[in-house]
């Protein structure tokens, strides 16, 4: 038996390709992944100012963080990731892996597969990503022990 994981960046490099919002800079899908991780994204104030409740959009660099997590130079600072998951809300990731398109699921399997994991169809990908997005909040990466 060997093993295999991934990280937050790796991970965020393969599902990109089929959830970045076109306005927005690859760093920030760590952000995007992040928002569908957790209960809620933000809510506005009495005065009508946007609070964001993911941890990361209110560290001082963020936007150094958030490329150095993308680019794979740094992991997700311990603080941030017991916030994140505090707030977690897995069922609410799994739905975004869901409402991708059925061709984004085939590829995501191909995608896993050729990463080595063992993934046989894309019915299986949203609780897999899931279960990817947790352990590495939890943990950093994502270990699968395979044949």
């Amino acid at each position: 038996m060997s093993e295999v994981s991934i990280n937050l960046s790796e991970f965020a490099k393969m599902l990109i390709k089929y959830f970045q919002r076109t306005e927005e800079k690859k760093p920030e899908f760590i952000i995007t992944l992040t928002d569908a991780f957790i209960q809620r994204e933000r809510r506005k104030n009495k005065n009508g100012e946007i609070i964001y409740f993911n941890p990361l959009r209110n560290l001082e660099e963020y936007e150094k963080i958030i490329e150095g997590i993308y680019h794979g130079r740094q992991n997700l600072p311990p603080a941030c990731s017991s916030q994140l998951l505090n707030m977690a809300d897995e069922a609410r990731f799994k739905r975004f892996i869901e409402n991708s398109s059925a061709d984004a699921k085939m590829y995501l399997v191909e995608d896993l597969r050729s990463h080595g994991f063992n993934i046989i169809n894309a019915d299986d990908v949203p609780e897999f990503c899931k279960n990817i997005m947790v352990a590495i909040i939890r943990d950093g990466k994502y270990i699968e022990e395979v044949e």
